[in-house]
């Protein structure tokens, strides 16, 4: 009876030891396939892209708009 209560344990840490083996070669696989690299360059451009639009909004909107409209501001107050 405490042979089979002290077996017990071991072989549940041992079932969990192969599953977590089983779930690290997985890992491993999804790592090591070559969709990875390709996934990943494709995020890379569209974050360059993305990086791209927000600074010509900034230099759009916040700047240029900003200026032009300075400018003909006070352009009309210079013709009266």
């Amino acid at each position: 009876m405490n042979i089979v209560n002290a077996c017990r344990p071991i072989h549940e840490a041992r079932e969990s030891v192969v599953k977590l083996q089983k779930s690290i070669d997985e890992v491993q696989k999804t790592i090591s396939a070559s969709r990875v690299p390709v996934s990943l360059k494709r995020f890379d451009g569209w974050v360059e892209l993305f990086l791209r639009s927000q600074n010509l909004r900034w230099l759009l909107i916040d700047i240029l708009v900003p200026a032009l409209l300075a400018g003909s501001a006070i352009w009309l107050l210079l013709q009266h």
